[in-house]
């Protein structure tokens, strides 16, 4: 090669030794920024995906979790409301502490040092998902950004307690307004139970120490909706229209409702009780109804045929068990006597009501219609006519209610079926209802549509009840 070929070579190849220029360097620092930066957010992107991913991955077990409470208890558990506590809360406030963090254990109206009494309600229907009664580990209650779940179990319809017939009840009163990206809403939707992430800015969520972070920005409307549960002196937080908002994330604080990143997991009643349903744990409410109006028919011939054979109707049995005819004219059916069932599909006795004056004997033709009122509402007077006897099922709710402020389900008395202040008429849900009707003209024996969503303008139009009654021509025409 030619000494002049190799000097040419030299003068274009850059010797090993030069160094990059300050220009070349603040070009390479810059991009290396520039990558650094984008793969920070990357990162913190991929971090918030997993934990909303995470919080989402853990409602699902909490659904499922509820879901196989309410297969073994036959109710859902209260909030955890205030660990270490067993008196009612002050009004409207979760109140945990450092010294009385979350324990996972519901609360309800009880006495300090016993077992909580399922029948009664529950101290407070918004609060801390109770996973340690739930069997869950306190963990899986932390949503992917470490805030504990929060959890509203809605108000009456026997949800929350045993004696009531959770899974009969198919309603829920929390209304739940989802909302598409423009902020229009959705008419409400009726959930049951409600479980709430307050997201990646936790505004308003409890830590798993009980210390309340800081409620939602006031331009944030729809987070603070969901947060009142938390709010100290929050009055609405057990009212039956404590409402919640769903809608898609978004960090624009122009948006309507402000900027939102709540994770809300709403359940029905369908979502709850639809997969008992389907593995056959439970009958719906149409399947209980069916099989209570076989049951009373079945009553009711055997009624016939013990008139027919004994020239008198049977009397009724008492509460004691034994089924058999005791001479009153209202009780228990004398399912003894007859051989027929005497538990309805709600596992309540049938009752029965008859004529007192059937009672020593009944005659074709002669012993005249009866002496119980009984009314096809609407289409019959008020005042009712009269039949020789009735048969019914008080139904899923058993008897008439009305809620109080505690939001818990009180029966209704006679005098509250018939008065006109609260809390009797008509925040007295049923009073078509059975269960305090005595077959006079005052109070007679009602049949009425089914409706178990109370009237908004009129509670009183609840009704489950199954009832019927045979005419004297109808026992007349099997007579000798």
């Amino acid at each position: 090669m030619s000494s002049g070929y190799k000097e040419l070579v030299r003068n274009w190849w850059p010797s090993r030794s030069a160094g990059f220029t300050l220009i070349e360097i603040a070009v390479v620092l810059v991009i290396f920024g520039i990558l650094a930066t984008a793969g920070l957010r990357l990162a913190s992107s991929a971090l918030t995906s997993a934990s909303y991913r995470d919080t989402r991955q853990k409602m699902a077990v909490v659904k499922e979790a509820l879901v196989s409470y309410l297969r073994s208890n036959n109710r859902l558990p209260c909030p955890d409301t205030k660990a270490g506590f067993f008196n009612t809360p002050s009004p409207g406030y979760v109140s945990f502490s450092l010294a009385a963090p979350p324990d996972g254990i519901e609360n309800r109206n009880q006495t300090a040092g016993l077992t909580p009494d399922t029948t009664v309600g529950c101290d407070r229907q918004f609060g801390v998902l109770p996973y340690a009664t739930l069997g869950l580990s306190a963990e899986t209650a932390t949503d992917g950004f470490g805030n504990l779940f929060s959890y509203y179990l809605t108000a009456g319809y026997g949800w929350s307690s045993s004696g009531a017939g959770a899974q009969s009840s198919m309603q829920g009163s929390s209304n739940v307004v989802d909302k598409d990206a423009n902020g229009v809403a959705s008419l409400p939707r009726q959930a049951v139970v409600v479980v709430l992430s307050y997201g990646l800015n936790g505004f308003g969520a409890l830590t798993s120490k009980g210390t309340l972070i800081a409620p939602p920005l006031p331009s944030s409307t729809d987070e603070l909706v969901n947060s009142a549960g938390n709010s100290p002196g929050n009055s609405a937080v057990d009212s039956a229209a404590l409402g919640f908002v769903n809608r898609s994330g978004t960090d624009d604080s122009g948006a309507v409702g402000g900027a939102f990143d709540d994770v809300v997991m709403a359940l029905s009643a369908n979502d709850l009780v639809g997969a008992l349903i389907a593995e056959r744990s439970l009958q719906s409410l149409g399947a209980k109804i069916q099989t209570a109006k076989q049951d009373i028919s079945a009553i009711e011939a055997a009624i016939v045929a013990f008139v027919v054979s004994n020239g008198r109707f049977p009397s009724a049995a008492t509460a004691n068990g034994d089924g058999q005819a005791s001479g009153l004219s209202r009780g228990e059916v004398p399912w003894s006597t007859l051989g027929v069932p005497r538990l309805d599909p709600w596992d309540k006795p049938y009752q029965y009501a008859v004529s007192a004056s059937f009672l020593p004997s009944y005659t074709k033709l002669t012993s005249g219609l009866g002496t119980i009122n009984f009314r096809e509402h609407p289409s019959s007077p008020a005042a009712g006519f009269s039949v020789p006897f009735v048969v019914y099922s008080s139904g899923q709710n058993n008897s008439p209610f009305f809620v109080d402020g505690l939001q818990n389900p009180i029966p209704c008395t006679v005098t509250a079926l018939s008065a006109s202040i609260p809390p009797q008429a008509p925040q007295c849900v049923g009073q078509n209802e059975n269960h305090l009707k005595d077959g006079s003209t005052t109070f007679p024996f009602v049949r009425a549509p089914l409706s178990v969503m109370p009237s908004i303008t009129d509670a009183r139009l609840y009704y489950d009840d199954v009832i019927d009654y045979l005419p004297t021509t109808v026992i007349d025409a099997k007579m000798p």
